[in-house]
């Protein structure tokens, strides 16, 4: 019974203390939450889009058929994309779709492409360790920007622009 007393005393102090410095803790808990939330609705929206393309290797042995395409997929990849993400390629991409208004304005043409560069993302998503020395067998190519018909179109412009290149190879 000693112990009923105590457990009744510790929550009447708690609430002679909560009710002093309620203003207190409210203060300490809401100005950081007004600041976080404020700053979270004045951020812009940023869309992401991505296209996996899927690679198929050749169906027919090679006793019948030789390769006209030599050199492994990484290898391949890496040439479309110098010729993809080039200057030219993607100078025309911005004007032709009306990217970056606002920072065309502002920098030079070589600032935007550089932007663009690092708004296209490209990752190789399966890789088969058996399969030819670890030959990707399916990579992904995405773009990021404000806009999400702008975004996918993008996206699916980068992905055709790959299937393109790689008809060429």
């Amino acid at each position: 019974m000693e112990n009923e007393p105590r457990k009744g005393f510790r929550f009447e102090l708690a609430w002679l203390v909560w009710n002093r410095r309620k203003w207190l803790a409210i203060l300490a808990f809401a100005g950081p939450f007004a600041a976080v939330v404020s700053l979270v609705m004045f951020l812009p929206d940023i869309y992401r889009s991505a296209a996996t393309i899927l690679v198929q290797h050749q169906q027919v042995p090679e006793a019948f058929v030789r390769t006209t395409v030599t050199g492994g997929l990484e290898t391949r990849l890496h040439t479309i994309s110098q010729e993809i993400l080039s200057r030219s390629r993607l100078e025309d991409l911005i004007a032709r779709l009306g990217l970056y208004p606002d920072l065309r304005k502002q920098v030079s043409s070589e600032a935007v492409i550089e932007r663009m560069r690092r708004d296209i993302q490209l990752e190789p998503k399966v890789v088969v360790p058996g399969w030819r020395g670890g030959a990707i067998t399916a990579f992904t190519i995405g773009y990021r920007g404000n806009d999400p018909q702008t975004v996918a179109l993008v996206a699916n412009t980068l992905a055709s622009f790959y299937i393109e290149g790689n008809l060429k190879v």
